[in-house]
């Protein structure tokens, strides 16, 4: 064959032909192996863990704190614990009975008691009065912070008052307290004549006299159920 080329001379422009042809496969035989390469490469190499596409997003609503919110929340809890105190001292107010158990709730010389009182009044000075939804921040917290020395003030009047009942008093004292109460469960009783129950109010604050005053709204009360009583009590008659 080598003879036959050599007595046979290629001509030159098919030479050059026949090695840029070769130069060619050559060039497109190693981009092959390459691109084989980086498939095996990439085939071969660990994934990396997906991103959490969460941490981009911005947070909802719901997980921002919402400073109007928390301020209603902190209103409506001092005003519920405002109402709560309200309604327990008025209970103990228009009840006599529960002014000769514990007196020294209504004694403003008590310093428990005094002390009560103040907070009481700071409590109710500041407590919003109809437009809740527009009430200043500044407002709502001083007003939830009188709420909580209220709240600390009744316990220790009312749980002093109750503690200490009638034990200042002397035994003599205790008596006439005692024959008091009888007496006005004469004056509230729904069977006595209206006269009974006005002798009994009147035996009542003569017993009371220099030892316990009652409040001005638990008088009233007696009043006012005295003044609706009958003359005389109705009788029932039974049927023979």
């Amino acid at each position: 064959m080598w003879t036959w080329l050599y007595d046979h001379p290629i001509p030159t422009f098919v030479g050059a032909f026949l090695v840029t042809g070769l130069i060619l496969f050559v060039v497109a035989a190693a981009d092959v192996l390459s691109d084989r390469q980086r498939n095996v490469d990439a085939a071969c190499r660990p994934m990396a863990p997906a991103q959490d596409q969460t941490a981009s997003l911005p947070a909802s609503p719901a997980e921002v704190p919402d400073e109007s919110s928390v301020e209603s929340f902190v209103l409506s809890e001092a005003l519920a614990t405002h109402a709560s105190i309200k309604d327990a001292f008025a209970r103990f107010l228009f009840d006599p009975f529960a002014a000769l158990a514990r007196p020294l709730l209504n004694d403003s010389s008590e310093p428990a008691t005094a002390a009560f009182l103040t907070a009481f009044q700071t409590a109710n000075n500041l407590e919003p009065e109809q437009d809740l939804t527009h009430c200043p921040e500044v407002h709502v917290d001083a007003y939830a912070g009188a709420v909580r020395e209220l709240e600390r003030r009744w316990d220790t009047a009312d749980g002093n008052a109750r503690e200490h009942g009638l034990d200042r008093f002397t035994a003599g004292e205790r008596n006439k307290i005692r024959r008091a109460r009888e007496a006005l469960d004469i004056a509230l009783s729904a069977t006595a004549a209206k006269s009974e129950k006005l002798a009994a109010l009147d035996a009542a604050r003569r017993l009371l006299l220099g030892l316990v005053e009652l409040p001005a709204q638990a008088q009233q009360h007696i009043q006012t159920a005295i003044a609706a009583a009958p003359l005389r009590p109705e009788l029932t008659v039974g049927c023979r």
